[in-house]
């Protein structure tokens, strides 16, 4: 996968541009020698030219962390977008079945995110299970009633927290096309159920994590991890989005659906 372990085909150019190379060491040393310098072998050198060379390649075939979790991910992307944006989020029920599928799949990622967005990113997380919490009271449901989600072994990897902060935060951007579509209660001079719709906190975290992955290099085994992590995270917004939909009637009933 990336990065390659050899340079394939592609070493025969290589080799000829590192014939080259000694053909050009070698007189420049006879020249020397002429002068009295002793000549150095350029097979000295060649080893290392060979190492660079590859290197160099390797690095430039493989994609950041970025590119490929976009690309890795863009299936289960589009598949939770359709989901979600089917509810009308005009009406009450549209929109507390919205709050109640994030807040049962943050269940098991956010102390992930959190840690992540602290310890990594060195910033302020948004607390968006609070802000969940109140907006579903505001709409008259208990978040304590809410089921809660197994946590997939993929998210206990190490390198696990950077596909979770890529899913979460990238989150924030749909929220913000959601806004400007309007909500449920958003003009209400009472307590809106709002806070999570309108925070824009998670903007600043995923604009400071575009370069902190375009800029950190991954190996194999933790480019498979995080993989699997922002892929688990999607799954589990998938998971509570069909849990929330036994839930539509709590509002009407005040009983646990």
């Amino acid at each position: 996968m990336f990065p390659r372990q050899a340079c394939g085909s592609e070493q025969t150019g290589q080799q000829d541009a590192v014939r080259e190379l000694r053909r050009n060491i070698s007189q420049i040393y006879e020249f020397n020698h002429t002068d009295g310098v002793p000549p150095v072998s350029a097979n000295v050198f060649a080893p290392k030219v060979e190492s660079t060379m590859c290197a160099a390649m390797n690095n430039a075939e493989a994609p950041d962390m970025l590119a490929e979790l976009r690309a890795a991910t863009a299936q289960a992307h589009a598949r939770l977008d359709g989901a979600f944006g089917a509810l009308d989020l005009s009406e009450r029920d549209g929109l507390a079945r919205f709050l109640s599928a994030h807040a049962i799949g943050l269940g098991p990622l956010f102390p992930v995110f959190r840690n992540f967005v602290e310890s990594e990113l060195g910033m302020n997380c948004p607390d968006y299970p609070a802000m969940l919490s109140e907006d579903l009271r505001s709409l008259g449901n208990d978040p304590d009633d809410l089921p809660q989600l197994a946590v997939d072994p993929a998210l206990q990897a190490p390198s696990a927290p950077v596909g979770v902060g890529y899913v979460v935060a990238g989150s924030r951007l749909g929220m913000a096309v959601l806004r400007k579509q309007g909500y449920w209660g958003e003009q209400s001079t009472s307590a809106t159920p709002g806070r999570y719709m309108e925070d824009e906190s998670g903007h600043a975290v995923w604009k400071t994590l575009m370069p902190w992955l375009k800029g950190r290099t991954f190996d194999q085994g933790e480019r498979e991890a995080v993989t699997a992590a922002a892929l688990a995270a999607f799954s589990s917004f998938a998971s509570a989005f069909a849990v929330s939909a036994g839930r539509k009637n709590t509002i009407e009933t005040g009983a646990d659906g």
